[in-house]
């Protein structure tokens, strides 16, 4: 990946392993997908990796390694076991949707202005599986105002001005809820911003 790309890493599709060469800057979201099962919180985790633990078992590179009563030896995935510790059932992995994870070249979309919201501009990354995940980068222009879409996450990447009674700089985080239909940010500089629209499962 390089700078300004941006990638959809769709479950039930393998990636990775990844490198990078020299000082990178990555922004990294993740949350279930469409298929509804969710993703673990990093508490309930940590919680399961504990309790693997606490029965003789150890981690290693990824790898979770444990013995049944015969002596048998079992390395599973470390993320799988966990999961099944924490839910206490086998993990199933929904059917792939996608190929392989998608990457996508942010500079080469084109700008589209905002019919209903002057001096607002869009590039639609893409809108993903039957959950609509959608991924896209904003421009407000200095002055103008963006209504933000609910059950959202926003990254401002440049500008500042005003979200809701807070101020945004660069790097600043917003969400937005489930039911949240009032919420906007007031531009006092020329702002462009990540929106990423969560799952509507």
């Amino acid at each position: 990946m390089s700078a300004g790309c941006a990638g959809y890493f769709p479950e039930g599709v393998r990636y990775g392993p990844q490198t990078s060469d020299g000082d990178t800057w990555n922004l990294l979201l993740q949350f279930g997908g469409a298929s509804g099962s969710g993703y673990m919180p990093e508490v309930d985790e940590d919680r399961g990796a504990a309790e693997l633990k606490a029965r003789g078992g150890r981690f290693e590179k990824g790898v979770y390694t444990w013995y049944r009563d015969d002596g048998t030896k079992v390395n599973q995935d470390a993320y799988e076991a966990i999961w099944e510790q924490v839910h206490g059932r086998p993990l199933q992995y929904p059917a792939a949707r996608y190929q392989r994870p998608v990457m996508i070249n942010s500079a080469h979309f084109a700008w589209r202005p905002d019919p209903t919201q002057p001096g607002v501009a869009h590039r639609l990354l893409g809108i993903f599986s039957e959950g609509m995940t959608k991924l896209s980068l904003i421009r407000i222009e200095a002055g103008n105002s963006l209504a933000l879409e609910a059950n959202s996450v926003w990254f401002v990447i440049t500008g500042d001005g005003v979200a809701g009674t807070q101020r945004y700089q660069a790097k600043t985080s917003l969400r937005t809820h489930r039911q949240e239909t009032e919420a906007k940010i007031n531009a006092q500089s020329e702002t462009e911003i990540l929106h990423i629209r969560l799952p509507r499962i």
